[in-house]
């Protein structure tokens, strides 16, 4: 479980740092804390991370629907 919660996280920090204007991981986290520029808020804000916490969401709620499908 442990190893699976630290793939995620690892996974969901990779999709923040890529993308057609790639950003350093202290770039994004910066920008998390609030002392990034106002592209770089955009492009996390508003593109990078509601897409990541969907796909990490929706993969939680199949993975539960499954449990529960099989029980």
């Amino acid at each position: 479980m442990a190893a699976v919660l630290v793939l995620t996280v690892g996974l969901l920090v990779y999709q923040l740092v890529t993308g057609d204007f790639p950003l350093s991981l202290s770039r994004v986290l910066a920008t998390l804390q609030g002392r990034g520029t106002a592209g770089e808020e955009f492009i996390v804000y508003n593109l990078r991370l509601p897409r990541a916490l969907t796909a990490v969401l929706a993969g939680a709620a199949f993975g539960a629907s499954g449990a529960v499908y099989q029980s």
